[in-house]
């Protein structure tokens, strides 16, 4: 599927679409902003428990195939990654994490010799924890700005659950990954129900 092609059957999609209208319209005035809105949204409806609406935004997405362009394909990962944690618990979990791990993998090793030896090596880095940096989040705790602290706890919710699917490394294992991320749900989700969710990332 065309990635213009699965934004349209978001927008098709009643509840999904009435979602993405609370976005702010600059938000989406690209088809990159329209994806990453949409990811996003998906992740925080995710965190705080409206799994149904997260599935409807994000699973046209993830029948998008790789095309050696990483400004899209980041998104599109970070969508087949929460179709992962969707299916956790469900008959088609296995399958379903297969399908993400293989859809990830295959796009590391797609390129030439070189390319795919730079690429292996940040996915390297990744798994091995290498590249997360929590500290925006302890600096927004410091400040005690929730807000922020929510928004940054979002997209290190996202980096965690793709190195647990991924599998982790020996030096950053899957199940600490998880336990961090099942973490920091549960504070994006008090935050949200203190402030509002709409005061969240996209929406703002």
């Amino acid at each position: 599927m065309k990635l213009k092609e699965a934004l349209s059957t978001i927008h098709d999609n009643n509840e999904a679409a009435e979602y993405l209208s609370r976005t702010p319209v600059r938000s989406r005035r690209t088809v990159k902003g329209e994806l990453e809105t949409c990811v996003r949204l998906g992740w925080l409806l995710y965190a705080t428990g409206e799994t149904a609406v997260a599935r409807q935004l994000i699973e046209p997405l993830t029948a998008v195939p790789f095309e050696n362009n990483y400004d899209y394909w980041t998104w599109i990962e970070y969508a087949l990654i929460l179709q992962a944690e969707l299916a956790a618990g469900t008959e088609q979990e296995d399958a379903v994490r297969q399908q993400v791990v293989s859809a990830v993998e295959q796009a590391v090793q797609t390129g030439e010799d070189s390319v795919v030896q730079i690429k292996q090596k940040v996915h390297g880095r990744f798994l091995r924890g290498e590249t997360l940096h929590p500290e925006a989040i302890e600096q927004a705790v410091q400040n005690k700005e929730d807000i922020t602290e929510a928004n940054y706890r979002l997209l290190h919710l996202m980096e965690l659950s793709k190195l647990a699917i991924l599998g982790g490394s020996a030096e950053y294992p899957a199940e600490q990954a998880s336990r961090e991320a099942a973490a920091q749900q549960a504070r994006i989700r008090e935050i949200a129900q203190q402030h509002g969710v709409t005061e969240l990332d996209p929406f703002k």
